[in-house]
């Protein structure tokens, strides 16, 4: 079957699948739709929410400094951040071994919206282990730990940097926070259920993220007990019987509404 056919009988928005191989593209697919009323088709520069792919470009970013000898690896955190409670190195923190995985604190659902307000919250955050001493992803967090070296050292957001010193020079089209212009740009996001497919907006991914976030990180099992299932199913998404295998991964979640601010 084409792969046109094959994207147009799914249900959600379309797709796309591309390879570099030895210094060429040798694959350069997309089809379908980039929304979930079926009313954009998907171009090739329609962008997605990446997931934790965000991660490496954030690494990306702090290993720059460190080539241009701005920033050492086995530093301690504090040389540039000075309120992080955490004993943790720029080593530690890019290797997930800092031990910043949880808010023991409740974060309201404004900080993932605000810079300064979220790394207050992790500055004051003990760390759940000896830094160095074990290993765990900072599936939430990640961006701000590393990109908050990058603020103190170079004066830019992370995403602005990433921009002016990474992808710009490099002709990649991905990006730590979007203008209006690239904004209608983004597939939706959606979620297929027995019963069909729906877009989740940002105000519900908002709300999802201010009631789970301070809680957990990872994945949360939804149930129609849970706030987060009756969220959900308030949006026309089942969480009863077999669907309540459905599960949302915090990390994308919260992701794909930091990708949208700077």
């Amino acid at each position: 079957m084409p792969p046109t056919n094959v994207l147009a009988g799914q249900p959600g928005t379309g797709a796309s699948f591309a390879v570099w191989h030895d210094g060429a593209w040798v694959v350069d697919l997309w089809g379908g739709y980039a929304d979930a009323g079926r009313t954009r088709p998907w171009k090739r520069d329609t962008l997605v929410m990446p997931y934790s792919v965000t991660k490496p470009f954030a690494a990306l970013c702090v290993l720059t400094l460190v080539d241009r000898g701005l920033v050492e690896l086995d530093a301690p955190m504090r040389r540039h951040w000075p309120e992080l409670r955490a004993e943790a190195s720029v080593r530690d923190v890019l290797s997930h071994r800092a031990g910043v995985v949880v808010l023991d604190e409740t974060a309201p659902e404004e900080a993932f919206y605000d810079w300064d307000l979220m790394c207050s919250l992790l500055a004051r955050q003990e760390p759940a282990w000896a830094p160095g001493t074990a290993q765990g992803e900072s599936a939430l967090f990640y961006g701000h730990l590393l990109g908050q070296v990058v603020r103190r050292v170079d004066g830019r957001s992370v995403g602005r940097f990433l921009r002016e010193e990474v992808c710009g020079p490099h002709d990649l089209d991905f990006h730590i926070g979007l203008g209006d212009a690239d904004l209608a740009r983004v597939a939706d996001l959606t979620v297929t259920t027995p019963r069909g497919t729906i877009a989740i907006s940002r105000d519900v991914v908002a709300e999802i993220v201010a009631d789970t976030a301070s809680r957990c990180y990872g994945v949360v099992a939804l149930s129609s007990r849970s706030r987060v299932g009756r969220i959900l199913r308030r949006e026309g998404v089942s969480v009863e019987g077999d669907a309540s295998a459905l599960r949302i991964e915090l990390h994308v979640v919260v992701e794909h509404g930091l990708n949208l601010a700077e």
